[in-house]
């Protein structure tokens, strides 16, 4: 059970995930759970199953409590009392996961030896306990600590001076922010408040051990091999190992790994974990995770080269790579490549100089993130052109990405048409491109009013049911605009003399390039494009609608889709 914040202004990678987790280390067995409070104010999760999970426990004395869940994200359990005041039993605030929130603390109760700290998820998509614990000196200087695996020291914050740490840049967060340091025979804490919410302010401690604010200016990031930054603590750094000189390690496919290691999931490892465990053993020349949520620890005493393997469909491995050379071989061999690149791109996509400046361009490797290597399960569906994927991209923006197939009839000419088309193209009914990549001989489109109210006419030529999408409100994108002609505003028709689309004859079905049944049979025989090209489609479209069927299988012949009665 979790906490999401829903300010679309929240810090883009982590808008969608968890701020505050009530069972990280016991998951529900189903998602039919609920939140319950018996007579006397215990208050449990309770799964479908029958599992209960108590979350506080108070003595058998019957109260009158109630919960609620209060704007700056605090999950409250009252008491109400027979004089009308309240009394609080029990509140989310005290006990912190990854996520700093205002009014939140982190320090220790000197009275009951309750800490409040941040301990970082296992992994991105697994809110178990991780590796790092951001939390106070235990031994009571009022420093905050980042440590890892619980004892050893990451990074330490400095004393407190000047209404800031030492090791920290709080104070140049802005006036809406009031930074708290409380050192009494109580407690000894650091929290912040807000003035405003509108850039919801957040303090994170990632799985990797970074600790960063959204809108609160804090970015804490200590290298185990280059220890540098302020407060980062020389026992964290890993040894210079001669073995490892000149080495790093990096992103590879196209290999067999051999001799592998599986570390048993007791050790709850992280992907860090591993990092830190292959660098120090000389044999290790690779490492990934070992379960579905990106957890756990493998690794590996070799590798071979297997070019069979080099498609990036196996999952992330991590192999040692030598510094050696780099630069010179970058020199050598990728400048001229990327040089030819550069030339076929100016030469085929920008000849005629009407790409639009707000274009962005991804490289591949950030497309193969995105959709999970192109994953069968992102698959949203395909056409005659390619397939079209459902994908992430890192900075939390869900995307559909259209990927042409090699033996796709749209080249690049429609390829330029329908990047250069759509991003002219602003209406609440279009699916926004976002960029293009045009790496590894690749066509991919990111994408995210025709006839009468945008600034050019634009005859669609392919308005079919797999090219309208709907978003999470239900409201039609239309999409795939490679076939789209585009007109002058006072332009109402034109002759093509490629004929695109599909028509259906009354005898004989015949198709042309991706569509079924929506090519009007004046198109197909004269090649005269207008907007009557995409009424008569959409009225295919609306024939199937109402009659739930497909224009193109096989009916009753007594009972045609146009059948007035």
């Amino acid at each position: 059970m979790g906490i999401y914040n829903q300010d679309l202004n929240y810090e883009p990678n982590i808008h969608d995930e968890a701020v505050w987790v009530a069972n990280r280390n016991n998951p529900i067995p189903d998602i039919y759970s609920k939140l319950i409070i018996d007579e006397n104010g215990k208050f449990s999760i309770l799964s479908g199953a029958g599992t209960v999970l108590d979350l506080f426990t108070p003595t058998s004395v019957p109260r009158n409590a109630s919960v609620t869940l209060l704007n700056n994200g605090n999950l409250v359990l009252q008491e109400l009392y027979p004089n009308g005041s309240k009394g609080v039993l029990w509140q989310s605030f005290d006990y912190p996961t990854d996520t700093l929130l205002p009014g939140m603390k982190l320090g220790v109760n000197l009275k009951t030896g309750h800490r409040w700290s941040l301990t970082s998820w296992r992994s991105e998509q697994l809110p178990a306990d991780g590796s790092f614990t951001l939390t106070g000196d235990p031994n009571g200087t009022g420093q905050l600590f980042i440590l890892w695996r619980g004892s050893i020291n990451n990074w330490m914050s400095g004393p407190w001076q000047n209404g800031q740490f030492e090791n920290t840049n709080l104070q140049s967060s802005g006036p809406d922010f009031n930074l708290y340091y409380t050192s009494n025979e109580s407690e000894k804490s650091f929290s912040y408040l807000t003035k405003t919410y509108h850039s919801f302010p957040a303090l994170r401690l990632y799985p990797d051990g970074q600790l960063k604010g959204s809108t609160l200016k804090l970015d804490i990031r200590c290298s185990s091999i280059n220890s540098h930054g302020h407060g980062c603590a020389a026992e964290y750094k890993l040894p210079n190992l001669k073995c490892r000189k000149d080495h790093y390690f990096a992103r590879r496919y196209g290999y067999i790994y051999t001799y592998e290691y599986v570390y048993d999931e007791s050790y709850n490892f992280t992907l860090h974990d591993c990092n830190r465990l292959c660098w120090r053993n000389c044999s290790c020349t690779a490492y990934t995770y070992s379960t579905k949520n990106r957890a756990g620890c493998k690794t590996y005493g070799h590798m071979i080269y297997n070019p069979k393997k080099a498609n990036h469909t196996d999952k992330e491995f991590f192999a040692l790579v030598k510094y050696e050379g780099k630069a010179k071989k970058f020199q050598k061999v990728l400048l001229p490549k990327l040089l030819h690149k550069l030339r076929h791109f100016y030469n085929n996509i920008r000849r005629d100089k009407k790409m639009n400046n707000e274009l962005r361009y991804f490289t591949f490797q950030s497309i193969l993130s995105a959709t999970n290597k192109f994953s069968s399960m992102n698959k949203l569906g395909e056409g005659g052109f390619g397939a079209v994927y459902k994908g992430r991209l890192v900075d939390g923006q869900e995307v559909a990405v259209k990927r042409l197939s090699s033996s796709s009839a749209q080249g690049v000419k429609e390829f330029k048409n329908e990047t250069e088309l759509i991003v002219k193209l602003q209406h609440t009914n279009l699916v926004r491109l976002l960029g293009c990549c045009i790496e590894k001989q690749e066509k991919i489109l990111g994408l995210l009013y025709l006839h009468k109210f945008s600034r050019r006419k634009v005859i669609h030529r392919d308005l079919k049911a797999s090219n309208i999408l709907l978003d999470d409100y239900l409201r039609p994108k239309i999409s795939d605009f490679g076939m789209a002609k585009l007109f002058g505003i006072n332009e109402s028709e034109a002759n093509t003399s490629r004929v695109v689309g599909t028509l259906i004859d009354s005898q004989t079905l015949i198709l042309y390039l991706i569509s079924s049944g929506y090519m009007p049979p004046e198109y197909m025989r004269e090649g005269v494009v207008s907007t009557k090209t995409d009424v008569f489609s959409f009225g295919v479209l609306l024939l199937e609608i109402v009659s739930s069927k497909k224009n193109y299988k096989s009916y009753d012949v007594d009972h045609p889709l146009n059948d007035e009665s």
